[in-house]
């Protein structure tokens, strides 16, 4: 690990912190420690310090806003690679656009609405990075990546460069990415004309507003917990079970919007862990439905 620290000020590939709280780091304000923070320039310079790592088989965990991930209170010994300032933003030809994985989502789907382009709306609402979108497969109001996205570029397991245009594996919150070794890095997007009448910025507007009104978005929490599934939303079992309020040590569900878990004060991995297996057993016990958890975790073996 200190040779990877050394590599990147010899080649001013960026900034490096070691010892970095995920409580930092992330939207829910909890976790341990991981040993390295790597906050690239450049996807150039992302490149050759992903290379060096993967050919010494340091291993790696990318991070955006942390705006969907809890974290166990461990320290991880790692390099966590943080990619916001690998934001660059091209707009193309006929509607399309390059994004790098550390666009803010919001950032780049109001400023293809204010272009007179339809469909960016969901991504002017949610509050990650682009790499963690498409990751994701995220989408609000009836729209996802997958209807948009024509290419992504990723590191793959060796550190190279690989270009994908099909094979995406789209799913409901899926991806390919989710299954293989990979560091998605950029992202390239095509969005049709808005028609006559239609404003997309104005779309953008009434989503925050609809936010603003039903989500704990003063509160700490790192978005929607369980996705929804077939025929109901998952808001709906968890009030049905009467879990709205309750709490787990300072881990709580939102009176807001029971698909909200929020960090009340000092939550623990451990409280809000729990929780979620409380809501998941229940549903399962009385409804027999599986709730799958949407936040990605990160915990060690």
């Amino acid at each position: 690990m200190k040779d990877f620290i050394e590599f990147v000020n010899e080649h001013e590939l960026g900034k490096i912190r070691e010892n970095v709280s995920f409580k930092q780091l992330t939207s829910l304000k909890i976790g341990g420690t991981a040993r390295c923070l790597y906050e690239p320039n450049s996807l150039d310079n992302l490149m050759i310090a992903y290379k060096y790592l993967k050919n010494r088989q340091i291993p790696t965990y990318a991070i955006g806003n942390g705006t969907n991930l809890l974290v166990s209170d461990d320290r991880f010994d790692l390099v966590l690679i943080k990619l916001t300032k690998c934001n660059g933003f091209k707009p193309l030809s006929e509607g399309r656009f390059m994004m790098e994985a550390g666009c803010q989502s919001g950032t780049v789907g109001r400023i293809i609405a204010k272009l007179g382009y339809s469909g960016s709306a969901f991504m002017g609402v949610i509050p990650g990075t682009v790499g963690g979108l498409i990751y994701m497969n995220s989408g609000a109001y009836k729209k996802e990546v997958a209807d948009f996205l024509y290419q992504c570029d990723y590191l793959d397991a060796k550190g190279d460069l690989v270009s994908l245009t099909e094979g995406f594996n789209f799913g409901y919150r899926e991806s390919i990415f989710q299954s293989i070794d990979c560091l998605i890095i950029r992202g390239f997007f095509k969005f049709p004309l808005a028609p006559k009448g239609e404003e997309p910025y104005q779309t953008i507007n009434r989503y925050l507003e609809l936010k603003r009104n039903t989500q704990p978005l003063n509160e700490r929490n790192a978005g929607s917990v369980f996705r929804n599934p077939p025929h109901i939303h998952a808001w709906e079992i968890i009030d049905a079970l009467g879990y709205r309020g309750f709490s787990v040590g300072d881990a709580g569900v939102s009176m807001k919007h029971a698909n909200f878990l929020v960090n009340k004060g000092n939550a623990t991995f451990e409280e809000m862990a729990k929780l979620v297996e409380l809501i998941q057993t229940d549903a399962k016990k009385y409804y027999n439905i599986d709730l799958k958890c949407e936040w990605k975790i990160l915990k060690k073996l």
